[in-house]
């Protein structure tokens, strides 16, 4: 269950599709399916990875904690390989800080927005029409944690975070369902009823408790008690 609450973060960022939403067409009904398709393709791809490094470094693969994926390329075609899977991995890697910046700070415009967060996050660049400040604090802010702690409790930190919004989108999701809210014309209902978000709920909830030490918990409580407070100000 520990191993599984940080291979997660592979799993996450399927939600940074709703936040530019609101240029897609349809989104109610696009969005989910995409997401039910990118989450398909996405198990499919990490398993047969799985497998295929698997079968080719045996029991040595997990003692490999650096680049495992480039030494089973190396096994293949020699050192060759091992530069391809580390350019790709890189290629990679800067895709998704792209994405990220992409995605995030149109939260915290959002936020702005709404009354929620400091005005200035609203602002609007005058010729390229991007959040800029926006940009500018989210981008400043994901540097100084990355340059002050180590990956692995920042995966961990990351993780619960993603969780916990996880768990508020099943609540509200098994909420508005019960309401009939909805907007953008007729949306897209998952099987199951209220199983499903209940279900997914004792899941995260679970993997928490096994992934997480106090102190992580601690500091994810503050954070979640300020902007509690700030809401509830605001509001």
């Amino acid at each position: 269950m520990s191993t599984t609450g940080v291979l997660i973060f592979a799993f996450l960022g399927i939600e940074g599709a709703l936040q530019p939403s609101g240029e897609v067409r349809e989104p109610s009904r696009t969005v989910p399916r995409a997401a039910f398709v990118a989450i398909a393709g996405v198990v499919a791809l990490y398993v047969s990875i799985q497998v295929v490094a698997q079968g080719l470094l045996g029991p040595a693969l997990p003692n490999d904690r650096v680049a495992p994926l480039a030494e089973a390329a190396a096994m293949v075609v020699g050192p060759s390989g091992r530069t391809f899977m580390l350019m790709g991995a890189t290629i990679s890697m800067f895709g998704f800080l792209c994405g990220t910046v992409l995605t995030g700070p149109r939260s915290l415009f959002a936020f702005a927005q709404s009354g929620l967060a400091p005005r200035p996050l609203a602002a609007v660049h005058s010729s390229r029409r991007t959040p800029h400040i926006a940009i500018i604090v989210y981008v400043t802010t994901a540097l100084g944690l990355a340059l002050s702690g180590s990956f692995e409790r920042l995966l961990v930190l990351t993780n619960v975070s993603a969780l916990l919004v996880y768990i508020g989108v099943a609540v509200s999701a098994s909420e508005l369902r019960r309401r009939g809210v909805r907007t953008h014309g007729e949306p897209f209902v998952a099987p199951g009823g209220p199983l499903i978000p209940a279900l997914t709920c004792v899941i995260i909830a679970a993997i928490i408790a096994a992934t997480v030490s106090w102190i992580e918990v601690a500091g994810v409580a503050v954070v979640v008690a300020v902007a509690t407070a700030w809401y509830l100000v605001k509001r």
